[in-house]
Parts: structure tokens; C-alpha cells; sequence
């Protein structure tokens, strides 16, 4: 692979993975009540899926269907795992909750008894 082919690719890879990051930073934000960083986060983002999607073209890499529909399967995959282990993490968060929320109303139940008496 010549050097300019192996720079357009690394272009792909890292603006997919700028994009998605700066995506998800501009969620974190917006639940933080920062709009405007918010905002600055998206258009960054959209201009890395722009020049990432411009280094694909230039790439002139021409991927049949059969070969795409394969990568994209062997991706999803990977994406599966990740996310049965995060809905493992999910129900120990939700079981850890719901405890949690069975402690506190216990504690102020038998704070009510305490200031009762």
C-alpha cells in the first residue's frame, strides 16, 4: 500500500472515531445543561464524517456489496458483545437501584418511628 493510500485510510479511521467520540461528548454536554459547547461538539463532528467520507472516496477502494454486507455482519457482531455486556452492567445497575431505593425506605421509615417516639 503506497503512503498516500495508508494516510487517506488512517483518515477514514480517525475521523469515524472523531466523529462518534465528539457525538457523544455533545450528549454528555447537553445533559450538563452546556448548549453551546453542545453545539461546537456536532458541527466538529460533522466536519470529521465530512473529511473522513471525502478520504474514503479518494481511497478509490471499491468494495462489492457481498464483501460490505460480510464486514458490516462481523462488526455488528462485535458491537453485540459489547452490548450484552453492557446490558449485564445495566441489570446490576438497575438491581443496585432498586436496593438502594428499598434501603432508603427503610432508613426513613425508621426515622418516622424514631421521631415518632
Amino acid at each position: 500500500m503506497d503512503s498516500r493510500l495508508e494516510s487517506l485510510s488512517a483518515q477514514v479511521q480517525k475521523g469515524g472515531q472523531a466523529y462518534i467520540r465528539n457525538l457523544a461528548a455533545a450528549e454528555a454536554a447537553i445533559r450538563q445543561g452546556q448548549f453551546n459547547v453542545a453545539k461546537v461538539l456536532r458541527a466538529v463532528a460533522h466536519a470529521h464524517r465530512v473529511l473522513a467520507m471525502e478520504a474514503a472516496r479518494l481511497t478509490g477502494r471499491e468494495i462489492s456489496p457481498a464483501e460490505l454486507f460480510k464486514m458490516n455482519l462481523e462488526e455488528l457482531s462485535e458491537l453485540d458483545q459489547v452490548l450484552q455486556a453492557q446490558e449485564v452492567v445495566d441489570t446490576e445497575v438497575k438491581v443496585k437501584l432498586k436496593q438502594s431505593a428499598v434501603d432508603q425506605e427503610r432508613a426513613a421509615q425508621v426515622t418516622a418511628r424514631l421521631v415518632a417516639e
